[in-house]
């Protein structure tokens, strides 16, 4: 006799975030709708592995020999994933008792929402904006600029952050984070998975526009709370490690990749040139400081070879792929 599918799939993705991960894992003991637990690691050399075969049998394990990049391994989970709702969940999230059954219970009751997400909050209390609005060229170009450092209370930013909201109570937003999201099954049939494309960062956003498109809602539900570590991947390793770097240059990747599937071609071009002049600031500003001794001129040759990078993507990959995708578009019939 087959058993029953649980009601919710758990897919979280590792990658050298053991003590996270086994905070993570023992916090969803308290979980008691019917789960199934499925951990992707992304080639970890922290012994996540070994932590969840050794202390958590019952977690289904899928180790990667390589990082495959986030949105590659959360598709991976969701594969094998049983359940009638798939919750992405970050390795460095918490979950109190009741947080999951508050998530399964309003999609239970909504037929309309394809996905919601619960308030996010750092261990001090702090709110992590989780849910926000599209973001637009104009975001990017203030970021990209400095201006959003210099004037962080800018109209445009607050409007992207949803900065005039307590994101206390509920409602329906136009995208929330991929560390904690809960999403039909039915949805993911029929929007698809995420995009691969990304290798981290933006995917949930493009996979929520998706769901709109489609027709699904995307809600956030302030009142229930779960705990948010923070960015142990990459801040666990120091800000100028490989890891970091490597993260913004993705992010960067991700934000060109976004705006040549869902933007306009100029708005497309726009977003690379802005990235450009971002790193080449950055560059300048780094090869000043190791040419001058203020900082060590490994750290300086360090730093632009991954800003370098990016300007690259922009500059070339990034010209090709506007193309391919804009190809692919016209393809199956998207303006």
């Amino acid at each position: 006799m087959s058993r029953a599918a649980p009601d919710v799939s758990v897919v979280i993705v590792s990658f050298n975030g053991r003590e996270w991960l086994k905070r993570c894992l023992l916090s969803l003991a308290s979980v008691h709708c019917s789960t199934e637990i499925i951990v992707v690691d992304n080639g970890s050399t922290d012994g996540s592995r070994e932590l969840v075969t050794s202390e958590f049998p019952r977690v289904k394990l899928l180790a990667n020999g390589n990082n495959r990049g986030f949105a590659a391994a959360c598709n991976q989970g969701m594969r094998v994933a049983t359940g009638r709702y798939h919750l992405l969940l970050n390795p460095d999230v918490e979950v109190p008792a009741g947080s999951v059954e508050a998530l399964v219970e309003f999609l239970d009751s909504v037929p309309s929402a394809g996905a919601a997400a619960c308030r996010l909050e750092y261990p001090g209390g702090a709110v992590w904006t989780s849910a926000r609005s599209w973001p637009s060229v104009w975001v990017v170009l203030l970021e990209s600029l400095f201006v959003a450092s210099l004037w962080p209370a800018n109209p445009i930013s607050r409007r992207y952050y949803l900065s005039d909201w307590d994101h206390l109570d509920r409602r329906p937003v136009d995208w929330v984070a991929g560390a904690c999201m809960l999403v039909r099954r039915e949805v993911v049939r029929e929007v698809g998975l995420l995009d691969e494309g990304f290798f981290l960062y933006c995917e949930d956003v493009d996979w929520c526009r998706r769901m709109h498109e489609r027709g699904w809602m995307v809600w956030y539900l302030g009142d229930v709370r779960m705990v948010h570590l923070g960015g142990h991947s990459t801040k666990g390793a120091g800000a100028n490690s490989e890891a970091v770097l490597r993260a913004n240059v993705e992010a960067s990747r991700s934000v060109m990749r976004y705006f040549e599937k869902h933007g306009s071609r100029t708005e497309a071009l726009v977003v690379r040139a802005a990235l450009v002049v971002h790193f080449a600031i950055r560059s300048l500003k780094w090869g000043l400081l190791g040419q001058l001794g203020v900082v060590a001129s490994a750290e300086a040759r360090f730093r632009l070879r991954w800003y370098r990078a990016v300007m690259r993507s922009a500059l070339g990959s990034g010209a090709l792929m506007l193309c391919h995708v804009k190809r692919t578009d016209a393809k199956q019939g998207r303006s």
